[in-house]
């Protein structure tokens, strides 16, 4: 019985920390509950979409079948009004223990807070990485012109597609909003 309660504090607290551990809190953010990192999570999540689009702009026929699946979808949870309510059920659970899970974050990253300094440090390295990364791109791009052009090409391709398809623009913009804050509903 001892046993199990240990365990279970020790898989509460490992889970606090993992989770403050992707997502580290400035004084100032766990005061507010905000955080500049959402630039991060946004930045990662336009990329996903970017890599996404353009596979669905190199495969029409998958796209199409995408689309056809959401109407689907969209047509059975209107014509099955129970399986909408549990959908949405859940989605509010889900959203309350996101919030649940962010309290206690905050609330140990409080009680501890050269936990949060070193959280913050991480954030800051990976941020320096990250920004080391655009700047040789960036370089990179600037000595291949051919390849950057290329790039705006395909940039343009993505746009046009979307642009000829307002539902697939739409739904992606709709993801786009429900994914941002990450996993951590921020």
């Amino acid at each position: 019985m001892k046993s199990e309660r240990l365990q279970r504090s020790f898989r509460l607290w490992s889970l606090i920390l993992g989770l403050g551990l992707a997502a580290p809190l400035s004084a100032e953010e766990q005061a507010t509950g905000t955080s500049d990192d959402t630039s991060v999570n946004t930045e990662a999540t336009q990329d996903r979409e970017t890599q996404r689009g353009k596979y669905l702009a190199e495969h029409p026929e998958l796209a199409a079948q995408i689309e056809e699946r959401r109407a689907e979808r969209e047509k059975y949870l209107a014509e099955h009004p129970e399986v909408a309510a549990r959908l949405e059920e859940i989605r509010t659970e889900r959203e309350a223990h996101r919030e649940e899970l962010k309290a206690m974050r905050e609330q140990y990253l409080t009680e501890h807070p050269e936990v949060a300094e070193r959280l913050q440090q991480q954030q800051a390295e990976r941020e320096a990485r990250r920004a080391e990364r655009q700047a040789e791109r960036d370089a990179f791009l600037a000595n291949h012109p051919e390849l950057a052009a290329r790039m705006d090409e395909r940039r343009a391709e993505r746009e046009q597609f979307l642009a000829d398809h307002p539902e697939l623009a739409q739904r992606l913009e709709q993801r786009r909003q429900s994914r941002r804050g990450g996993f951590f509903g921020r």
